[in-house]
Order: C-alpha cells, then sequence, then structure tokens
C-alpha cells in the first residue's frame, strides 16, 4: 500500500513539472515574405522579447533571442521562456518596407504576441523599395519656349512608366 502511494505521488510531481515547463515554451513557426511575389525573404532578423528596462532601440523590452530567416524566408522559434510576450521583425537592412503580422488571415500590428504552451504560426509581409528614375532631355533651344521631355519611370513591382513634355524657359 505504501508503495502505491509513494508511486502516486510520484506520478503526480512529475506531470505537475512536465505541465508547468510546457506553459513555458515558446514555439513560433512561420515565414518572412513578399506577398505580391510570394518569396521568401532571407536573413530576416526577428527578436523575442521580455519586459525589460526601457532603452533606445526595444523600447521597454529585453532580447530572450534572436532568430534569422532561412534562404527560403521560414524561421522558427522554440524556446523556454516564462517572460517572453513579443515577437519583433528586427533589421531588414533598410531593403523592405514592412507591412506587418498576418495571423489567422488578419493583419497584427507591429509585434506579434506571444502565446506560451502552444505552436503558433504567423507570417510577416514586407515589400522592396522602388527606385525611380527620371530623364531630362531638352530637345530643342528655340529660347524663352524650350520643350524639355521628362520621363519617369518608377521601377517597382508594378513597372509603372509614364512620359510627359512641359515647356521650360531658356537653354
Amino acid at each position: 500500500m505504501k508503495k502505491l502511494i509513494k508511486l502516486l505521488i510520484g506520478i503526480a510531481i512529475l506531470s505537475l513539472f512536465w505541465t508547468c515547463g510546457k506553459k513555458r515554451q515558446v514555439k513560433i513557426e512561420g515565414k518572412v515574405y513578399n506577398p505580391i511575389t510570394q518569396e521568401g525573404i532571407s536573413g530576416a532578423e526577428l527578436w523575442l522579447l521580455k519586459p525589460g528596462p526601457i532603452t533606445e532601440y526595444y523600447g521597454g523590452y529585453e532580447r530572450v533571442t534572436t532568430v534569422y530567416s532561412d534562404a527560403s524566408g521560414n524561421f522558427k522559434v522554440d524556446v523556454k521562456s516564462g517572460s517572453a510576450e513579443i515577437l519583433r521583425l528586427g533589421d531588414m537592412h533598410g531593403e523592405y518596407y514592412k507591412i506587418g503580422w498576418y495571423q489567422n488571415g488578419e493583419q497584427l500590428p507591429s509585434d506579434l504576441p506571444v502565446e506560451k504552451g502552444k505552436t503558433m504560426h504567423a507570417d510577416f509581409y514586407a515589400v522592396p523599395y522602388g527606385e525611380l528614375k527620371l530623364d531630362i532631355n531638352n530637345i530643342n533651344c528655340s529660347g524663352p519656349a524650350d520643350t524639355m521631355w521628362f520621363r519617369n519611370k518608377w521601377l517597382g513591382y508594378t513597372g509603372f512608366e509614364s512620359s510627359y513634355s512641359t515647356p521650360r524657359t531658356g537653354c
């Protein structure tokens, strides 16, 4: 009888440790990608943050861990942290405009709230900055009524291109 009681107490203690440890586990899987082209963005830095002192870079948070997206844009966070609160996309080296997190079909604010004890899935959308080129040509030099051609070329994901002409004074 004493052995049975010891066994039951041992099982209860082990199950208590197992459930408490599971509630501290943070698992997040997802992808950082361009929603227009569906291409993954490699090397994106993601920070798992917990409350901490107010700093210039993190606000009122402290970094728990940092993960990077792989060549396909996929990332995985798997750590034990009872105090982790948010996942934030960090440095994108100035090449992308951050749109935001998407989870369960809806857009979230800039930070993804962490749910401990279960596996989460969320994607982060970002698009590359475009490039605007201006080509200005004076097509005749006839004095006060010169005509110049301005051609705009937007080299973003839309491939926008337009041109127009406007009179300018002088040569």
